[in-house]
């Protein structure tokens, strides 16, 4: 048991709270009493463990002000991660596509 939780219950009630706030950083799961409570210190191994159980996905980035400091957004199962290249490719094929032209042009 882990505070007043199973290790399952433990993990279920992380995964419900990601879900319920579509994404989250793990900082935000410290605000929540029943998940500190029934968690106990185990939150961190939790979140390493829901993530390699493909359970969360686990967003990593630097930003320019702290590029020394590694920072990570939650999100639920089976997002899509896309980021601005992917998206900008995406729509000049759509582009291009509407004006008859083959891709790539």
């Amino acid at each position: 048991m882990v505070g007043s939780l199973s290790e399952r219950e433990a993990k279920d009630m992380i995964v419900e709270a990601v879900e319920s706030k579509q994404g989250c950083k793990a900082t935000e799961l410290t605000a929540i009493p029943e998940i500190v409570l029934g968690v106990g210190d185990n939150l961190v191994p939790y979140i390493y463990e829901l993530v390699e159980e493909g359970r969360l996905v686990e967003v990593e980035y630097t930003v320019p002000s702290v590029p020394y400091r590694l920072k990570s957004f939650l999100l639920p199962q089976g997002t899509e991660i896309t980021n601005d290249i992917q998206r900008y490719a995406a729509s000049a094929k759509d582009r291009n596509a509407d004006q008859g032209e083959p891709p790539g042009q």
